[in-house]
C-alpha cells in the first residue's frame, strides 16, 4: 500500500462569503429576541442572495431565508419589478459596496442593526383597575411596512422616483 491509500483526505471548506467578500462570521445580532429570525450566521451564509429555496411552504420557515435574500426579495415588489432578480441581487451588491465605502464597517451588520433598530417588539401595558394597576409585558406588532425593517426604506425610496416621474410628465405635458 501506498502513502496515499492510508492518508484521510481531509479538504478544508473555504469560508463562505457574501459576494466573496463579507464574512458572516463577526455579524453580531445584539437583540436576543431576534436571534431566531435574522438568519445571518454560519449555517445560512450564501455567496449570492439568489437560493430558490421554499420558504413559503410552511409557517415561519421564511425566518430560515438569509436575511440578505429577504432583502433581496422584497425589493422585487410591484409589477414592474417582478421576476428581477438578478438585478435586484446587483443593486443590493453595489448597495453594500456603498455602505462598505462610507462606513468602513461589514454590511451584514450594518444591515442587521439597522433591523434591529426598526421598531419595538415588546411593550408594557397597565393591567387592572383604578388604584390597583400592575405593569405586564405585551407584545407589539409593528406596522407592515417596517416587518424585516428594510422594507419600508424599499417602499419610501420606490415611492419618491414615482413621485418625481409623475411631476416631471405633469411639467412637459407628456
Amino acid at each position: 500500500m501506498t502513502d496515499w491509500d492510508n492518508t484521510t483526505a481531509v479538504a478544508e471548506t473555504p469560508e463562505i462569503k457574501l459576494f466573496g467578500k463579507w464574512s458572516t462570521d463577526d455579524v453580531q445580532i445584539n437583540d436576543i429576541s431576534l436571534q431566531d429570525y435574522i438568519a445571518v450566521k454560519e449555517k445560512y451564509a450564501k455567496y449570492l442572495p439568489h437560493s430558490a429555496g421554499r420558504y413559503a411552504a410552511k409557517r415561519f420557515r421564511k425566518a430560515q431565508c438569509p436575511i440578505v435574500e429577504r432583502l433581496t426579495n422584497s425589493m422585487m415588489m410591484h409589477g414592474r419589478n417582478n421576476g428581477k432578480k438578478l438585478m435586484t441581487v446587483r443593486i443590493v451588491k453595489h448597495a453594500f459596496e456603498i455602505i462598505h465605502l462610507l462606513t468602513g464597517e461589514n454590511p451584514l451588520q450594518v444591515l442587521v442593526n439597522a433591523i434591529i433598530n426598526s421598531g419595538p417588539r415588546e411593550d408594557s401595558t397597565r393591567i387592572g383597575r383604578a388604584g390597583y394597576g400592575q405593569e405586564a409585558g405585551c407584545g407589539r406588532v409593528p406596522p407592515p411596512e417596517s416587518q424585516p425593517g428594510h422594507l419600508a426604506a424599499v417602499h419610501r425610496s420606490t415611492r419618491s422616483c414615482v413621485q418625481e416621474h409623475q411631476d416631471d410628465c405633469r411639467v412637459s405635458g407628456r
